[in-house]
């Protein structure tokens, strides 16, 4: 799926989410989904993959990928005298 939830008001969403996780579940399946939105993808994917120029670069559990990247910013700030 490409985006599932582009343009959809947030109550629709979830309702959208909450079936899809239902039906892979119940079939024991999975999905492939695209999305630019990473707090879209804590609330489906058990699995996170990001492609960078359509390569893959990173891949693993959200855990794994918070333990790995997510310490937050960090910003350098240079002032001239």
């Amino acid at each position: 799926m490409d985006e599932p939830s582009s343009g959809v008001d947030p109550i629709s969403k979830k309702s959208l989410f909450d079936c899809l996780n239902q039906t892979i579940k119940l079939n024991k399946g999975s999905a492939i989904l695209t999305t630019h939105s990473m707090s879209e993808a804590e609330t489906i994917a058990s699995h996170i993959g990001i492609l960078i120029n359509g390569k893959l670069v990173v891949n693993g559990t959200l855990i794994d990928l918070k333990n790995q990247y997510g310490d937050g910013y960090r910003i350098l700030i240079k002032l001239n005298d």
